[in-house]
């Protein structure tokens, strides 16, 4: 603050699982899952994850900045979450889990994925933003998301957009073509929608998404 800064941008939680001592603790939706039950073992280190949220915001208010308040890590949803909805997963074009950044993530098509994100948007509003709202800035909603989906999810937007499934697709440019426009607008669609329950949510409120660097320093892409 005495050298000029004005803003506090807040650690996300990578991976985004619930461990207090992790190298990078923070917002995600399985420290909301864990908070949830309380005989769940994780809730412990939810709670100490929230509380330590709720001191930092506290923190920025006394100094009189504003923070930028991360609430996920691309769209993980948490190992407990997965193993539950194993068809909600995104894959990679030959079936497997996607696993481009090297954890797993949701595919942002599935409705169990979109209900539960959800509640969870709806949680972080009622706990963190609403009585913070004076202090935060804008709401980071996920952390270096990068890739495409090739899940069951995924293959039925597809063929609702173009009247063919992804397996149908063969070697004809045309449909080549849109493929990889498709995947190629995953992520900014995951984005967009993504910042549109927000607008429903808390119509005021600045969102954003800090994007996949690594890829492209690694990889050259």
């Amino acid at each position: 603050k005495a050298a000029g800064a004005n803003v506090v941008w807040i650690g996300h939680n990578n991976p985004g699982e619930v461990d207090a001592q992790g190298s990078e603790p923070g917002l995600s939706y399985a420290v909301f899952e864990a908070l949830q039950n309380e005989a769940d073992p994780r809730r412990e280190d939810a709670l100490a994850i929230v509380q330590a949220q709720e001191r930092m915001l506290r923190a920025v208010r006394a100094e009189g900045l504003k923070a930028v308040l991360p609430v996920g890590y691309q769209s993980q949803m948490g190992s407990r979450w997965d193993a539950a909805h194993p068809d909600a997963l995104r894959l990679e074009s030959r079936g497997g889990i996607n696993r481009a950044t090297t954890v797993v993530n949701a595919s942002f098509y599935s409705p169990d994925y979109r209900r539960d994100i959800r509640r969870y948007y709806e949680w972080v509003d009622a706990r963190l933003v609403r009585p913070y709202r004076d202090s935060i800035l804008m709401l980071n909603l996920a952390d270096e998301p990068s890739g495409g989906d090739y899940s069951a999810w995924a293959d039925a937007e597809f063929a609702a957009r173009t009247g063919y499934s992804f397996a149908e697709v063969g070697e004809d440019p045309e449909r080549l073509a849109q493929l990889g426009a498709f995947q190629s607008s995953y992520i900014a669609e995951y984005a967009a929608w993504s910042a549109a329950q927000w607008a429903e949510l808390e119509p005021d409120l600045p969102t954003t998404m800090s994007f996949e660097g690594a890829t492209a320093r690694v990889h050259f892409q």
